[in-house]
């Protein structure tokens, strides 16, 4: 049981961190954008995966459960490097910390040979640099929040505004919208053809007034903005 263990949870725990980089490109070369239902949800799966996976390493593990724990470091980062873009608050950007943490305690613990660890380590280098970065810069209060979201009169599009935090930088309040029609669910996620059709200065949500005017028209702070 504890060898089965030994190979499952590490691949298991590499999946994880990269379905949602995955995603996000499948979206994109489809002209798509993709989108986690619980970005702090997905990213306490990954962590408690690896945790899992520094528990059951030893010395007895097989070749493909070492390879698969070594190789989760980078796709740790790579994962927060993805999960910094559009950040839904600075919890997301704690646990990420923690899991490129752990995942780096993982790499250090797992006894393999020179021939597997440094080409890996060197493969985690840039993407973890990054990502102790963003996670730096995550201290200062940066995120985006959807504060009011909007579906049309005919229920063919939705609008979504939201307000982007960026701390003493100030930040800008950003609408997108999507026709309903082009939603695929996921596991994890959604993807859905969203286009962003205004940015401007940050303001207060509460003061905000958002609605449609017609079936094309959105109206923000009674100011005409049409969907394209």
């Amino acid at each position: 049981m504890k060898k089965t263990m030994g190979w499952l949870v590490p691949v298991l725990a590499l999946v994880m961190p990269l379905a949602f980089p995955a995603a996000l490109w499948i979206g994109k070369m489809s002209g798509y954008t993709y989108a986690l239902r619980s970005a702090l949800l997905y990213v306490l799966i990954c962590l408690a995966l690896v945790c899992a996976t520094l528990f059951f390493s030893g010395e007895d593990q097989s070749k493909a459960g070492k390879a698969a724990a070594l190789l989760i470091l980078p796709a740790a980062c790579v994962s927060g490097i993805c999960l910094h873009i559009g950040c839904e608050s600075a919890w997301v950007s704690h646990c990420v910390l923690a899991l490129v943490i752990v995942s780096l305690l993982l790499f250090l613990k797992t006894k393999a040979t020179r021939r597997m660890k440094i080409p890996v380590g060197v493969l985690s280098l840039v993407p973890l640099l990054y990502t102790l970065l963003f996670c730096l810069l995550s201290f200062i209060p940066l995120s985006e929040k959807t504060e009011l979201t909007c579906v049309s009169p005919d229920d063919a599009y939705v609008a979504k505004l939201s307000v982007v935090d960026e701390g003493a930088l100030g930040g800008s309040t950003v609408i997108r919208a999507y026709p309903t029609a082009t939603v695929k669910q996921g596991i994890l996620g959604e993807w859905k053809q969203e286009k962003e059709i205004y940015r401007g200065d940050w303001i207060e949500a509460d003061s905000v007034s958002f609605s449609w005017a017609d079936d094309r028209t959105l109206l923000l702070n009674g100011e005409s903005i049409q969907i394209p």
